[in-house]
């Protein structure tokens, strides 16, 4: 991974920065999915709320980490320190 491959996850898990290398994520909104989830459905049972097949568009991160940052292998394409 980091070279040829890179690896982008959904879901921050706690295990992912500690992989080697580190993955990198899409971290989504998990409280917010539930809370979005349970408000449509509560305002379904009342027979209320928007119509079915509305989409709702929650934030996402993406969180890079070794697992998909290209890898330089090449000197001249590396900085010079």
């Amino acid at each position: 991974m980091g070279t040829d491959v890179g690896v982008v996850t959904f879901d921050d898990a706690p295990w992912a920065p500690l992989l080697n290398p580190p993955v990198s994520v899409v971290s989504q909104p998990a409280y917010d999915i539930g809370t979005e989830a349970a408000r449509l459905l509560m305002s379904r049972i009342h027979g209320e709320g928007p119509p079915i097949g509305r989409k709702t568009t929650l934030a996402t991160t993406l969180i890079v980490r070794d697992s998909s940052r290209r890898q330089v292998t090449d000197p001249l394409h590396q900085r010079a320190s």
